[in-house]
Formats: structure tokens, sequence, C-alpha cells
């Protein structure tokens, strides 16, 4: 059996190729394959993928219809052979050990799933940098050197970085899930349902590929997508149902959900943020009930109840944002103040406005 199969969805990425490509074929583990998936470029993509595969045996091109990141990605994964699956963007490239290391890791551990680090580096002047989303540092102080799994993580499950370009996937493990089509942020809905189904994950504390940041990426410029993220978590919430977990996981989703629905609203462009406001508020208007009833309300985050209830409450997305945006504000300040402060007050309790907000809500549909 083929060691790992490492799947490469291009679109368009003519002057990156290349060095995606070679960072492949040069690995010191030659017992790959490499499948390309086009997806409908209208540069020299394509014709750059077919040299590579006439002189590599290794290297598989297949053509489609341009149907996006996710469609790609699963047609990748439904010819793949390899006992691992990695997954690497068209316009980023691995350290030229990752292979090697990471396949050695599984095998020697029996490994369904194996998280390592990812390094940014700018497209323009090529100097790197790091971020706290992708050394996941929280994550190598859970588990230490050790192997684990959801268990051992939850109260963190969602704080981790969901990239799928950052992990090494058992086969068997990713056999069943597929990233749902047709939306971005689809690593959100991916990620949670395999890192509930493995068994024996690890984290290698070490960095093996490498991102490029560039303006033109999807991330940055489909704003008129970011309200993708609001269908996604309702997909997570769906499936974390599904599969019984719900009551355990509701208010981490919750806190996180809010988090990040209003982290994208906030990056929106002006001329996109009333529609990504009026769906966030039919979305949770869907949950508000169900959320009374099991007690989410009551044992969230004060943020995550405030950007709730004014989802729901405001009139429009202006009044949102001021109200969000001046609890923020408060909350640093508060934060600032108490760091200043002696010992003995910072550890008298604050008068919260937490039940102010949560009678608010329950006054008004």
């Amino acid at each position: 059996m083929i060691k790992v199969s490492v799947i490469v969805p291009v679109y368009n990425t003519q002057d990156y190729l290349n060095e995606c490509i070679d960072s492949v074929l040069n690995q010191s583990l030659a017992d790959f394959e490499l499948i390309c998936i086009d997806d409908g470029s209208t540069d020299a993509s394509l014709e750059i993928l077919k040299d590579y595969e006439k002189k590599d045996n290794r290297v598989q091109v297949f053509s489609q219809k341009n149907s996006g990141l996710a469609a790609s990605r699963n047609a990748g994964l439904n010819v793949a052979q390899g006992e691992y699956v990695l997954f690497l963007d068209s316009d980023d490239y691995l350290k030229s050990d990752t292979l090697e290391k990471l396949y050695n890791q599984a095998i020697e551990n029996n490994l369904d799933l194996v998280f390592f680090k990812i390094i940014n580096f700018n497209n323009k002047t090529r100097k790197e940098s790091r971020s706290e989303y992708f050394d996941m540092k929280f994550l190598k102080d859970m588990v230490k050197d050790e192997v684990f799994n959801w268990v051992q993580i939850k109260p963190r499950i969602f704080d981790i970085s969901v990239t799928a370009t950052s992990k090494l996937f058992k086969r068997e493990l990713i056999a069943d899930i597929s990233f749902p089509e047709g939306l971005i942020f689809e690593d959100n809905l991916f990620f949670i349902k395999v890192i509930l189904k493995a068994n024996r994950a690890y984290f290698y504390d070490d960095y093996f590929y490498y991102r490029r940041i560039r303006p033109d990426s999807i991330t940055n410029s489909y704003h008129s997508k970011f309200s993708d993220c609001i269908v996604i978590y309702d997909k997570i919430i769906e499936f974390i149902k599904g599969i019984g977990k719900y009551d355990e996981f509701s208010c981490l989703i919750f806190d996180r959900q809010c988090f990040d629905l209003f982290h994208r609203f906030k990056l929106l462009s002006e001329e996109y943020k009333e529609d990504y406001f009026n769906k966030m508020k039919a979305s949770f208007a869907n949950y508000k009930e169900e959320l009374e009833e099991n007690g989410t309300l009551e044992i969230c985050s004060e943020r995550s109840l405030l950007i709730f209830e004014k989802t729901i409450n405001s009139d429009d997305y202006h009044e949102f944002e001021s109200s969000v945006n001046d609890f923020d504000l408060k909350m640093s300040k508060k934060n600032q103040k108490s760091k200043n402060e002696p010992s003995t007050k910072k550890n008298q309790a604050p008068k919260s406005t937490f039940r102010r907000i949560l009678d608010s809500l329950k006054r008004k549909v």
C-alpha cells in the first residue's frame, strides 16, 4: 500500500504551483502519491500539472469544472490509495522531511490523526511569521507527548486549529467523512467530525507546512460568502445532535459560535453586514427556545449571551455592532483596571450584567 496520499486542489495558482509540487516530489519519503485536482483553472495551472504527470509516475492529475475547494478535496479522497492522507493547498509548500516524520510517527503509535504546526510567510517578502492559532501551544500543554482523543481535550476542543492542511489523517478514519461542498469554512465541520471519531491522536510539536499569505486568497476576498460560517455552525450543531453529544457540548459550541460569528461580522465590508446580520438573527432565533430550556444561556459566557441577545433583539446591524463593541470596550477597561488594583480588590466579585442581559432576552422575542 502507498504510504501517503498528498491531495492538492488547484485553481489558478500558476505562479506558485512549481514550488508547491516540487516540495512534495523532493520529500525524503519516496513512497507517496500526489493527487492534483484542477478545479477548472483558466490560467496555465493544468498545463503545468500535466508536465509533472509526464515526468513522475507518482503524480496523478484530474480535471473538473470549477466546483470549489471542498469538492476538489472530496474528489481527491475518492481516488486516494494511501494509508494516510495529507492536504496541501497549491500556493503553499512542505518542509522536505514532512511526510517521513509524520508517517513514521503515525505508524509507530498506530495513530488515526497527527496534528502539526503551520508557519506563515509573506508572498512578497518571504518573511516568516508564527501565530497562536497554528502553534496551538495550549494543546501541547494539555497532551504533552502523549497519544490522546477528544475526551482529554474537551474543554478546548473548539479552540484547536480546524485547518485540514495542519493534519495527517489515517485514510480509514475519513473514509466516510467529506467536506461540505458549495461552502467556505468547510474545515470547521470536517474537523469536528474527525476529532470526535479519532481514537488515537498526537500533537507533533514542529513546523512542517509553509502557508503563503496573499491578499487574493479566499478568506480575504469572498466577503459575500462569509455568511457560510452561519450555515456551517448550523450543520455542526445538527451533527453533534445526531451523534447524541449535544448536551455535553452545547455550551462549548455556543460560546465558540458567538465568538466566531461576530468575528466574521467585524471583518466584513459594510455592504455585506446587513445580510449577514439578518441570517445570523434567523439562525439564533431557531435555537432560542432550546437554549433556554437546556440551560445553556445560564452558564455561557457573558459576552456570548450579549451577542446572542443583541442579535435577536437589535433592530438593525448598526445597533447590534455598537452594543457588542461597547461591551468589549468596557471589558477591556475593566481588565486593565483590575491589573492595576491591589490583590484584595481583584478577588472581589464584580457586579455582573449577566442577569440583566438574560432578563432582556426573555422579555423580548
